[in-house]
């Protein structure tokens, strides 16, 4: 008894009879909903199968107890492709959707661009040329003339003193004569009482400068000797004579 036992656990746990049992479970629901008789039409016309939308839920549980292993049948067993791949009633033929018209291409309309005014550029400042001043030379002042008539003093003839005019007037080449407007009895009026040459074109002060004195010599002749003019300034003209010192004004 206890053989038995073990021999019905042996089979129990053989993966070949628990597969066997599962195929033939699945033979006959599929030969139940297809109405076939027996597994023999089954076999005989597997083609024949109609598809049918069909979900079948297969619980497998493991069996406690199997029977007697002399009591099972040989069953012929289908290819695994008969079984999962059957020959299926092709579709219908589908008519096709009608031949969409594409859109007529309509053209965007163009958008003018928007006019952007232009930047203004600030005008580059550019510097005024600088001009050099003209050189202006400076305006010559003119020689302040000694020309006119002057008063002299210091004059001595026969002991007395006299206060003369002259008259002092160039003759050419800055040469000037003092000629008397006033005589006494030792020159008369009209006669030289002093010459020589003046130049001072800046107007310069004090100044001296070269001139010949009339005299009377001893024997009553007319000569002259050299002396020399001192300007302190433009209206002032001394000659130092041996004895006494002509002083003319203006």
């Amino acid at each position: 008894m206890q053989n038995m036992d073990s021999s019905h656990n042996k089979l129990s746990e053989n993966p070949t009879i628990i597969i066997l049992g599962l195929i033939a479970s699945l033979i006959a629901i599929i030969a139940f909903f297809s109405g076939r008789q027996s597994i023999g039409e089954f076999l005989s016309n597997p083609t024949a199968i109609p598809v049918n939308p069909l979900v079948i839920t297969v619980v497998v549980s493991q069996p406690t107890s199997l029977p007697d292993p002399t009591s099972i049948q040989q069953a012929y067993v289908p290819p695994t492709s008969e079984l999962l791949y059957p020959t299926y009633t092709p579709y219908p033929t589908l008519t096709p959707y009608p031949t969409a018209i594409p859109p007529t291409s309509v053209p965007p309309t163009a958008i003018p661009p928007t006019a952007v005014p232009p930047t203004a550029i600030p005008p580059t400042a550019v510097p005024p040329t600088a001009i050099p001043p003209t050189a202006v030379p400076p305006t010559a002042i003119p020689q302040i003339p000694i020309t006119g008539i002057w008063a002299g003093t210091g004059y001595k003839c026969g002991g007395v003193d006299y206060i003369e005019r002259v008259q002092v007037q160039d003759n050419g080449n800055s040469y000037y004569v003092a000629s008397k407007l006033d005589g006494d009895i030792c020159v008369g009026s009209g006669s030289p009482t002093w010459e020589g040459t003046y130049s001072n074109p800046n107007n310069s002060f004090p100044l001296s400068f070269s001139v010949k004195v009339w005299i009377k010599d001893n024997n009553g002749q007319l000569v002259t000797v050299d002396r020399t003019a001192y300007m302190p300034n433009a209206n002032r003209i001394e000659i130092q004579m041996s004895s006494y010192l002509l002083i003319f004004t203006r």
